[in-house]
């Protein structure tokens, strides 16, 4: 059993890295353990994150790391209770030895508390234009949307058909895990009606014919601890190959306390365990919604909003309603998870006094007296950020469903086209508020095309080594390391105000690597100057020679140590690139289309003699 434990480190892990000493211990964490009655303490432990790698190879790298940690420990040591698939670490139960065999552990990067968290408590379906799309056969249909929250009212007139198969529960730090998820509160029983009611009660949901995957998290008293929250994503992670094109997690969930990092991720161990998590969803086409919270902080929020990798949620009203509340303030009604203020007057699109803000909200949507399904096959009123995110999953369901584009493309257009908001809170920009009918209308800025070996699909290029990914894989084509390289296109491509920024992931390390755009696809012809050894990329410069013609060339970039292309290096535009941007750079205009794609050095193909390869094409619409 060692000899192919030691195995498996040497194939998956390489070489050790070089760690410092001592990982992190939170002071939290010797707090606990000296008040515990029994010698030991709950704890969260991250994992080195250097070189895990991406897809199967990550989470090869994740399990023989644990097992390299856990061959360590004795059972008195240390009781593991989360040994999550996805995410680069574990829970369990520590004593003082315990503690302090991890702490010198080279694979052990940080070692933290738990933290505890809780829910943030249909006229808003015309206000985005969702009932636009609904006229136009636009109901979310195919789409899944997973709901991490209190469960959900299974047998709701609103949701009865609705419910995916594969529901659990994560309750009391892994000590409690099932396959019922039977809300008690009513909670995720409305968010999940503010995305999918059928209206036979309450109002028609933002895609009626959406399916939500239920995920308990809170327990019957509104009690919920984030370690159950990192084990729902992971668990979803696992699950999206059996559901329906599973596109999206919200979590209408935020910490008891709030952080003014933005983004929060290396704040507590905890915060880097969940963002982690949400970020190899998010690399996996799987969005996370999260409700920036009701505290009317002006610049802080709760984790997970606060996180890179999710796209936090703020409210607005819908209308001049007068002052809201019309007496005293949303605390006095709401309780004490809302901010102790009000409004003295209200507009459209006005942010509301309750909603956080940091520099970490991106998206808005209605928040206010939301006609939604509650427990007992009813319905009522709901207030707070939690109804404003899962418009916004909803909405995305909607454009997926609209178009053949994938996630990211779809939120970015949903920024694109976003009806402006205004808040006198703090210095940030206020967020965008969604507009479903004119995203909709506008199209797709980014389209992701290739799948498997692309074939006749726009932008995309049959691999000349004949190492076609897979035929339900979406990227480029297979490199040396067996792996689809993958171009990520973010940012606002817009003449007037260019953000467009490109990153690379999945190439070989320290590969050399030119974005290059072209008016067409392109050609699939191996002798092509493209993909000739001669042509090539050199060691330094950029002497790609097919970047001539019709093809622009936008830069030559190293890829880092994992293969990656702007995640710890520069990538292509936007923020890494000083003035001008990649549409003035390339004299692109409005209304036209550039196919997008990166070509990379790779000597390792087998009988193949190019030394190139490629990611998959985006095509790219550029705006006013």
């Amino acid at each position: 059993m060692i000899a192919a434990q030691l195995a498996l480190l040497l194939a998956v892990l390489g070489t050790s890295p070089a760690l410092p000493a001592q990982a992190l211990v939170e002071p939290s964490v010797y707090k606990a353990l000296a008040a515990s009655m029994t010698d030991e303490t709950y704890v969260l432990v991250v994992f080195e994150r250097d070189g895990l790698g991406d897809g199967e190879a990550r989470t090869a790298s994740i399990e023989a790391r644990r097992t390299a940690i856990l061959s360590t420990l004795s059972e008195t040591d240390f009781r593991p209770v989360y040994q999550w698939q996805h995410v680069a670490g574990m829970s369990g139960y520590a004593t003082e030895r315990g503690l302090e065999l991890l702490a010198k552990h080279a694979f052990v990067e940080r070692i933290g508390s738990d933290m505890q968290g809780s829910g943030q408590l249909g006229s808003s379906v015309p206000y985005i234009g969702a009932s636009t799309a609904h006229t136009n056969g636009v109901t979310g249909d195919g789409i899944t949307i997973a709901v991490i929250d209190t469960g959900i009212d299974t047998d709701h007139p609103d949701l009865i058909d609705d419910i995916a198969p594969g529901g659990m529960h994560f309750l009391f730090q892994g000590t409690n895990v099932g396959t019922s998820f039977e809300d008690v509160i009513g909670h995720g029983t409305a968010v999940a009606a503010t995305i999918t009611s059928g209206g036979v009660v309450a109002g028609v949901g933002v895609a009626p014919d959406a399916k939500i995957l239920p995920i308990q998290v809170v327990d019957s008293i509104g009690q919920s601890f984030l370690s159950d929250w990192v084990a729902a994503v992971d668990y979803v992670i696992s699950a999206a190959p059996s559901q329906t094109r599973l596109a999206a997690i919200n979590m209408s969930l935020a910490t008891t306390v709030s952080f003014s990092e933005s983004p929060c991720d290396s704040t507590a161990a905890v915060n880097i365990l969940l963002g982690d998590a949400i970020r190899t969803a998010r690399d996996q086409s799987i969005l996370t919604f999260a409700s920036s919270g009701n505290r009317g902080e002006c610049n802080a929020m709760g984790s997970p909003a606060c996180l890179e990798a999710a796209i936090a949620v703020a409210a607005v009203y819908e209308g001049d309603s007068g002052r809201e509340p019309i007496v005293a303030t949303y605390q006095n009604f709401f309780g004490t998870s809302f901010g102790d203020c009000f409004d003295p007057t209200t507009a459209a699109d006005q942010i509301t006094c309750f909603s956080n803000r940091s520099a970490s909200n991106e998206l808005a949507a209605p928040g206010l007296a939301i006609r939604s399904s509650v427990l007992g096959g009813g319905a009522g009123n709901w207030t707070g950020t939690s109804q404003a995110s899962p418009q916004v999953a909803g909405a995305l369901a909607l454009l997926l469903q609209g178009t053949d584009a994938d996630v990211e493309s779809c939120l970015t257009s949903l920024k694109l086209t976003g009806q402006t908001t205004f808040d006198t809170c703090g210095p940030n920009p206020p967020p965008l508020r969604i507009d479903v009918a004119a995203a909709l209308a506008a199209g797709i800025p980014f389209v992701s095309y290739c799948i498997g070996n692309g074939g006749d699909q726009m932008g995309c290029t049959n691999c000349p080594c004949g190492n076609n990914a897979g035929s339900d894989q979406r990227g480029g084509c297979l490199n040396s390391a067996g792996s689809s390289a993958l171009l990520r296109a973010s940012g606002l491509p817009r003449t007037s105000s260019d953000s467009l920024r490109f990153e690379a992931k999945n190439l070989p390390a320290s590969a050399a690597a030119v974005l290059i755009s072209g008016a067409n696809r392109l050609p699939a012809n191996s002798a092509h100057p493209c993909f000739s050894l001669g042509s090539g990329i050199p060691t330094l410069g950029d002497g790609l020679r097919c970047a001539g013609g019709f093809f622009k060339r936008h830069g030559l970039r190293p890829a880092d140590s994992n293969g990656s292309i702007g995640s710890t290096n520069r990538g292509w535009g936007g923020e890494d690139a000083p003035p001008p941007g990649l549409i003035e750079q390339g004299g692109f205009t409005a209304g036209q289309t550039r196919q997008f794609q990166v070509i990379y050095r790779d000597f390792m193909h087998g009988t193949c003699t190019t030394g190139l390869a490629s990611t998959q094409a985006v095509s790219t619409t550029i705006v006013p």
